[in-house]
């Protein structure tokens, strides 16, 4: 084969491989940007239906405030956490008995999003980048919605997510069977009310407060 139709054929293979990777990179920066948006809500309600059968958590925030309630397989309603911006109030609702901690003990229910490396910040190109060569993603149907299937490889862990590919909210993951029953922007002051406190008896420590009184 003639030496210049060889290079012209490595050319050509050189572009469609960078049109292909334009279009990927195109793709996952839409699909990006589109979860930035949700990332940064903080005003929204959802459950969460954990893969260890366990029960489910529901989380509802409104700006810096924040509650987690747990609920067991039998949809008994266990635990409170409450997060008003600064400590953190654990609230058993059978025992009655509550502690406090400073801090935000919560802080994996503070976004809509866990394990997928977003932050307040964007991450700029460079970082879009960095973050486009370690995940893969492939267009799915879960559950019968269609959907954006992420894996995400960071720090020798991978974590797998199912995306909505309407309003990309999470549907599953790896960390969390099923997400559901989302409420956005509609949060009020009365939906993250705190518990009464005068209902509860405190002790120092969560190991006290799931005593059997």
């Amino acid at each position: 084969m003639h030496k210049k139709s060889i290079v012209l054929i490595i050319t050509v293979i050189i572009l469609i491989l960078l049109i292909f990777l334009f279009i990927n990179f195109f793709k996952f920066n839409k699909i990006y940007n589109k979860i930035k948006e949700n990332y940064n809500i903080t005003n929204f309600k959802y459950s969460e239906i954990n893969n260890s059968n366990i029960g489910k958590n529901e989380i509802v925030r409104r700006d810096d405030t924040i509650i987690c309630k747990v609920y067991s397989e039998e949809n008994i309603h266990i635990f409170t956490f409450y997060y008003n911006g600064e400590d953190t109030y654990i609230f058993h609702e059978i025992n009655k008995k509550y502690t406090k901690k400073s801090g935000n003990s919560i802080n994996g229910n503070k976004h809509l999003y866990k394990k997928l490396e977003f932050s307040e910040d964007d991450l700029g190109f460079l970082g879009k980048l960095k973050m486009f060569i370690s995940t893969k993603i492939s267009n799915e149907e879960k559950d019968g919605i269609e959907s954006y299937h992420i894996v995400r490889k960071h720090e020798n862990e991978k974590y797998e997510y199912y995306i909505n590919s309407d309003d990309y909210l999470p549907i599953s993951s790896d960390i969390t069977n099923q997400y559901t029953d989302y409420e956005i922007n509609t949060i009020t002051n009365e939906d993250v009310k705190m518990p009464n406190i005068d209902e509860y008896e405190y002790k120092e420590n969560i190991q006290e407060i799931s005593m059997h009184k």
